[in-house]
């Protein structure tokens, strides 16, 4: 386990590098385009801010992971549970997702039956963000859906309600026998997904450990490759 463990940190170490210098790079050439002035116009000087904004937003992203599981690790993220109204949240991904869902020609749906869950507002909001982001990158075409139900968890004394959020996709899906290691640190599917689809492999891991530290839990499900993923969380319910 030792050993698997420091080869799994090793194969992140020097895919975060890539990953890192990747957007830096853009950034840089492009930021020194911009200072030697070599564009021809104001529409190719937008196209050169827009790549230099977004690599730095994607720069960004990968930074924080990093420090994101350094804080879990150490015992220093906290949570702020209270109550959070799903509707407006949804709604808000709706817009953050707008532009994915009219450049891949994709449909995001919403179906929230349950209009509030005890949680901290703004992990959950990161959690959510993480797991549609990768349904958007790991589906091709076809729809993604989003589902908020009330449940009921069987106990050896009674039925606890739970609060379930899941993420159903259309996308490549994943093979049954690397589904139990998915949550894992440094861990994708396979490295070919890795250089194909890009990330540290840290996205699913850093929303188990925020799910588990508001409480909750959190699950995959796929049939295998081709036939789609579902990511469900689950909450407890809030008592009337």
């Amino acid at each position: 386990e030792a050993e698997k463990a420091s080869s799994l940190k090793s194969e992140f170490l020097s895919s975060s590098s890539h990953e890192l210098r990747t957007p830096l790079a853009s950034i840089l050439n492009h930021l020194r385009l911009l200072e030697e002035g070599f564009y021809d116009n104001k529409q190719e000087l937008a196209e050169y801010i827009k790549t230099a904004h977004l690599s730095a937003k994607n720069l960004h992203t990968i930074v924080d992971s990093i420090l994101d599981i350094a804080k879990i690790e150490a015992g220093k993220m906290e949570v702020d549970l209270k109550i959070v109204e799903l509707k407006p949240l949804f709604e808000e991904l709706c817009r953050l997702f707008q532009p994915d869902t009219i450049r891949k020609d994709i449909k995001l749906i919403i179906d929230c039956q349950v209009s509030q869950v005890c949680a901290d507002e703004i992990k959950l909001k990161q959690v959510l963000l993480n797991i549609i982001n990768n349904a958007f990158k790991f589906t091709p075409q076809g729809e993604i859906y989003v589902r908020a139900i009330a449940k009921s968890k069987d106990s050896t004394s009674s039925k606890k309600p739970v609060v379930e959020i899941s993420v159903t996709d259309t996308g490549i899906g994943i093979e049954p026998d690397q589904q139990s290691t998915i949550f894992d640190a440094f861990v994708q599917e396979n490295s070919s997904i890795r250089r194909r689809y890009g990330g540290t492999g840290l996205g699913l891991t850093i929303c188990k450990q925020l799910v588990e530290l508001m409480e909750g839990q959190i699950s995959l499900l796929s049939a295998g490759r081709g036939c789609g993923t579902t990511v469900s969380i689950t909450f407890p319910g809030i008592s009337a």
